[in-house]
């Protein structure tokens, strides 16, 4: 039987593109293993913490928090397939990027509404003011 090959963190990191600080603290929230330790301290990582941090990075990329990666790891740790865990958090933050370019297109229709009025008729400030563009925004938008 052949042993397996345990990487430093240094090694893990340019094995990943993870860097040595993002490691520990990946390990310190629980999403890597702890790693076993050399007779010197120094930590010794399994092939299977390069394979949770490539599925880390991609999950990341995808627009996982730190904390939903956390529960799908731990489904998967429990040996069940998160898949469907995947899909509903997909679906959630699908429904929730739509509110909030919902949100920006009708924020930047206001601002070209606003634009296009301060470009006609600009105000001058009072003595108190500091803009009046901005200190009367709401009573004029209201």
């Amino acid at each position: 039987m052949k042993a397996e090959t345990l990487f430093h963190i240094g090694d893990l990191s340019k094995k990943t593109g993870v860097p040595t600080r993002t490691i520990r603290y990946y390990e310190a929230m629980g999403l890597l293993r702890r790693p076993v330790r050399n007779r010197h301290g120094y930590r010794l990582y399994a092939s299977e913490a390069a394979e949770r941090l490539r599925f880390i990075r991609a999950a990341r990329g995808a627009g996982f928090s730190l904390n939903e990666i956390r529960e799908i790891l731990n489904i998967a740790d429990e040996g069940e397939t998160p898949c469907r865990s995947v899909l509903q958090r997909v679906r959630h933050r699908s429904e929730d990027l739509d509110r909030q370019i919902a949100k920006m297109i009708a924020m930047k229709s206001r601002l070209e509404g606003l634009l296009k009025r301060w470009t006609t008729d600009l105000p001058r400030p009072t003595p108190k003011e500091i803009c009046p563009l901005i200190e009367n925004l709401n009573e004029k938008e209201e």
